[in-house]
């Protein structure tokens, strides 16, 4: 499902669409310049809840803002609502700061790792508790990816810049293609 939110003058529309375009649910809230991160993050959770949705079937966010103000915490609260779900709103804060902030690819990738750190910690003991998560396969999956981001690590920072990004785009080019053409 894709989240689609529009940010106006006086009112954000939020919706959610299914894969082949369909409408599943439109919320609307008022639009308040002055609302922090978490306040977004609730906001988007109400419409949710408001709609019974389950926003772990979330697998990309639009974001559309003509409120300049509003757009780093809207991209913060997206962010912080998907990763807390284990949908992987890291992957948003990085292009947000990216493509929008003008962050610089190594300088973003650094925020986001610290970024991490802290949702992760947060969201893990709720699956755990909700039994989301494999404890057979945990060892080896910490073991690789520990082996496999220093590696990275490594690499990211002997890469040039442009190069990195380009990477990056072409990793987000096939994940999006993999969301458009997989069955069920």
């Amino acid at each position: 499902m894709i989240l689609a939110i529009d940010t106006g003058n006086t009112v954000m529309t939020a919706g959610l669409f299914s894969p082949e375009g369909t409408l599943y649910f439109r919320g609307s809230i008022k639009t308040d310049k002055n609302k922090t991160q978490d306040q977004l993050a609730i906001d988007l959770l109400d419409i949710f809840r408001l709609y019974q949705a389950d926003i772990r079937s979330v697998t990309g966010v639009v974001l559309s803002s003509v409120v300049p103000p509003m757009t780093s915490a809207l991209a913060g609260a997206a962010t912080g609502v998907l990763s807390g779900f284990g949908v992987g709103g890291g992957s948003l804060l990085l292009i947000y700061m990216t493509s929008f902030a003008g962050v610089p690819q190594t300088l973003a990738q650094g925020v986001n790792l610290l970024y991490f750190l802290p949702a992760a910690a947060t969201a893990l003991p709720a699956h755990l508790k909700n039994g989301y998560v494999e404890k057979k396969a945990l060892l080896p999956a910490i073991a690789a990816g520990l082996v496999c981001s220093a590696l990275a690590a490594w690499a990211a920072t002997a890469l040039d810049v442009e190069v990195l990004r380009k990477c990056f785009g072409g990793f987000l080019i096939l994940i999006g293609l993999r969301e458009l053409f997989q069955k069920g």
